[in-house]
């Protein structure tokens, strides 16, 4: 599967990563950022453009815009996202807080909204949404109380827009990079008192500077395979690049996966069942 990819915050990090690597797989590639690359920074073929996720007429005009220079998209990676406040909940401002939610969470739904009508003209239309934060995980990412909860949201927002996806053949997958990745997406806890950060962040702060380019192929090889026909049977789902192989996947598929597999939400015939 090729065509036309969005990609929004790729300028940096993970998003730059994703931008590289489907302009190289073969795919027309509409980066949209708040800041542009420098000329040295760009990547032949990618189509640039400035834009805010967190506003949706902004949305509407990035979509104009790379229609207009890369074509209708087919597969939009909703990566955009800021850390928001660092330290404990009593110290965070809550025009920071409001921040974080409107960029990682509204700026999903908008981007999503001002792509439908391209999504639903496509063929097998995927929209992958990044989580992360350790959700999902053995544990969750202290002291970034915006930014962990705003991940959650996502997934449950994949699930339950799922079913509309489905309507137009497509889906929709949170996808978390299940490794620490080179980038300096929080650079701002270098900012916040150690107190304030606490030992866990500024720890996994330290670690995602000296992180190896390679710790990214999980995530970029799953990419792949979900835009294959096995996308489109794991609508809805939530997945890792570090546990969820593309061999592993295959296999749970061949055995029939069950509907709530990979689901953020409980259900153990205890607590909940399917009645």
């Amino acid at each position: 599967m090729t065509g036309t990819a969005i990609v929004t915050g790729g300028s940096r990090g993970l998003g730059l990563m994703t931008v590289r690597h489907l302009a190289a797989a073969g795919w027309n590639v509409g980066c949209i950022s708040r800041s542009t690359p420098t000329p040295d920074g760009t990547i032949r073929g990618v189509a640039y453009v400035t834009g805010d996720v967190s506003e949706y007429g902004s949305m509407i005009t990035c979509a104009d815009a790379t229609l207009s220079r890369v074509g209708a998209a087919r597969l939009i990676i909703c990566n955009a996202a800021v850390v928001g406040p660092i330290g404990r909940l009593d110290e965070t401002g809550s025009a920071e807080f409001s921040e974080a939610l409107r960029v990682n969470v509204l700026g999903v739904v908008n981007t999503i909204k001002a792509y439908w009508s391209q999504l639903q003209r496509a063929q097998g239309a995927r929209v992958i949404v990044v989580s992360g934060g350790g959700t999902g995980g053995p544990r969750p990412m202290l002291r970034a109380p915006a930014y962990v909860p705003s991940k959650a949201a996502l997934i449950n927002l994949v699930e339950v827009l799922a079913p509309e996806f489905a309507e137009i053949g497509a889906s929709i997958i949170a996808v978390a990079p299940g490794a620490v990745i080179p980038t300096d997406f929080l650079a701002s806890v270098n900012d916040a008192s150690p107190e304030s950060a606490g030992e866990q962040l500024i720890n996994e702060a330290a670690t995602q500077r000296a992180a190896a380019a390679s710790a990214a192929d999980g995530y970029l090889h799953l990419l792949d395979y979900l835009t294959g026909a096995a996308g489109l049977q794991l609508n809805g789902m939530t997945l890792s690049g570090k546990w969820n192989t593309p061999s592993q996947l295959e296999t749970a598929l061949n055995r029939n996966l069950s509907a709530n597999m990979y689901r953020l939400r409980r259900i153990d015939g205890e607590l909940f069942d399917e009645r």
